[in-house]
């Protein structure tokens, strides 16, 4: 604000002062124009508006890269080959949502990097930017959003309770409740846990093949606990509920663990896939809901596998990524 009282002096004194003045505010003018400009009038979210008065009717004009080798010139005008300098305003339409995004969000806010305390990888940090604070923005202005939002901070909850839960693994598997609660063949789960029984108990509809509903166990490993990984007591769980198999999650998985599921019926796969797979699903389908018959014949097809690469095959092929 204190720039925008300036004259027309002042400021081009102020640029002046920068090393390489004219290169530097050539190449800022073109990306402003080029990019910025042209990706948000393109989103049809932003007027241009002429203002003759603006720096006095003066325009800045930078040279464009080396003096001796080019003539050419850059400058602030408000629209290609126009004579006069303008400002940008949000269309009148946008402006009661602009206000109450900014009553909830803080233009200042630091935007998520791959520095932040809670990524830890490159695909948190895409999942985090681009639908968890996506549909944040998104529910702010669209009430009906509220309902994707509620399903995404679960798949985060669960998918943070898997690498920071409490030492005895009670908050991860609470997390994991609502998750197994989004698939659509779901009939009811049930947090049973205890060392002598499985966390959760699941029952499903087998509602493509027209069979008897099944159960199957899921048990919770946090990262405090994947080296405690007692099959034969998972067996003896499978058996006392007579389920179809067991599915562990955990935040990964060593070699030694692969190892001790072979030729069980019992698969594992990684919180952070999971979650994955569960969030493309209950964004794209129209109830809100995720598939389980497809990661259902994954598990039967590779019982006694770390099935974590094959649910990742699935997403790419239904989602591209």
């Amino acid at each position: 604000m204190e720039y925008r009282q300036l004259t027309y002096e002042e400021k081009l004194k102020l640029f002046k002062k920068e090393y390489c003045f004219e290169t530097l505010f050539a190449n800022c003018v073109h990306e402003f124009s080029y990019f910025f400009l042209r990706i948000f009038k393109a989103f049809d979210v932003l007027d241009l508006v002429a203002d003759s008065n603006h720096n006095n009717g003066k325009l800045f004009k930078f040279r464009h890269g080396d003096s001796n080798k080019h003539n050419t010139f850059r400058n602030d005008a408000y629209d290609s080959r126009k004579k006069c300098s303008g400002y940008i305003k949000i269309k009148n339409e946008l402006l009661n949502d602009a206000k109450a995004l900014l009553s909830k969000y803080s233009v200042f806010d630091t935007p998520l990097t791959l520095k932040d305390e809670n990524v830890f990888s490159k695909k948190d940090w895409i999942h985090d930017l681009y639908e968890v604070e996506m549909l944040n923005y998104l529910s702010v202005v669209f009430p009906q959003y509220s309902v994707q939002r509620e399903i995404i901070h679960a798949i985060s909850e669960m998918q943070y309770m898997s690498k920071y839960s409490s030492v005895d693994g009670k908050d991860f598997e609470k997390s994991l409740k609502p998750i197994m609660e989004l698939f659509r063949e779901n009939l009811n789960v049930e947090i049973i846990s205890g060392a002598g029984d499985t966390d959760l108990l699941c029952v499903f509809e087998d509602n493509i093949k027209n069979l008897p509903d099944y159960k199957i166990n899921v048990e919770a490993k946090s990262r405090n606990s994947t080296n405690n990984m007692n099959v034969s007591r998972i067996e003896r769980h499978i058996e006392k509920h007579g389920s179809r198999y067991c599915i562990i999650v955990a935040p990964r998985f060593s070699r030694g663990n692969d190892l001790d599921i072979f030729g069980k019926k019992i698969v594992s796969i990684t919180a952070e896939t999971l979650g994955q797979y569960c969030s493309k699903e209950c964004l794209s389908s129209r109830d809100g809901k995720a598939d389980f018959v497809a990661i259902n014949t994954l598990i039967v097809q590779n019982l006694g596998e770390n099935i974590t690469k094959y649910v990742d095959a699935l997403i790419e092929e239904k989602y591209g990524f």
